[in-house]
């Protein structure tokens, strides 16, 4: 009996997986992730907001093309060259109540850094939600601006000029809503913020 328990402990020793796990260095530590830092305009105010509002009526004016033209890239690259215009009914069931949609609103959140300072995050800005863990979460709602800055953005842009950006932009840059309305003059919130990057 003990020639064959010391059999069996020899074999188990010699296997691959102790082999393995024997050969595993002790001291190797896990890399760890570079720590959160601000930027300048990464703030809940002006800038993050302006660029938050830019990218929802860019995506919202892009999914009015999808759905007029069911969702043919030929079709919507001939129409975005020709320089056309959504028919009235087709712009309007892609732009009315993009302000007022709360829910979406709701998906922006301020978050503390362990760095310093607070940052906003969502759809369109440089930090998404999962990139912070939930407890360092503010607990303040940022729906009211940016319903706000919407409607102002909306009413300043102009119809007219969110089809000039939308044509001029969409062959070159991803974001361009961003660029025209939010960091491309003095006069624009992000425009210094950028500056400073």
């Amino acid at each position: 009996a003990t020639s064959s328990s010391s059999s069996a402990a020899a074999a188990a020793a010699a296997s691959p997986a102790s082999a393995s796990a024997s050969s595993t260095p002790s001291d190797y530590k896990k890399p760890q992730p570079a720590p959160h830092v601000k930027r300048a305009g990464q703030e809940p105010g002006a800038c993050s907001i302006c660029m938050a509002v830019a990218h929802r009526l860019q995506t919202a004016l892009a999914g009015g093309h999808r759905a007029h033209h069911d969702n043919d890239a030929g079709a919507i690259s001939a129409a975005l060259l020709g320089r056309e215009k959504l028919p009235a009914a087709a712009y309007k069931a892609a732009m009315q109540g993009v302000c007022e949609d709360a829910a979406y609103w709701d998906a922006y959140k301020s978050f503390t850094l362990d760095t310093g300072g607070t940052v906003l995050a969502g759809p369109g800005l440089e930090w998404s939600a999962q990139d912070h863990p939930a407890e360092k979460a503010e607990n303040k709602s940022h729906s009211k601006d940016l319903a706000d800055a919407c409607r102002a953005m909306t009413i300043d842009a102009t119809e007219d000029g969110m089809y000039a950006s939308f044509w001029a932009g969409h062959a070159t840059q991803k974001w361009f809503f961003q660029q025209s309305f939010c960091r491309s003059t003095p006069k624009h919130p992000c425009f210094v913020a950028r500056e400073e990057l």
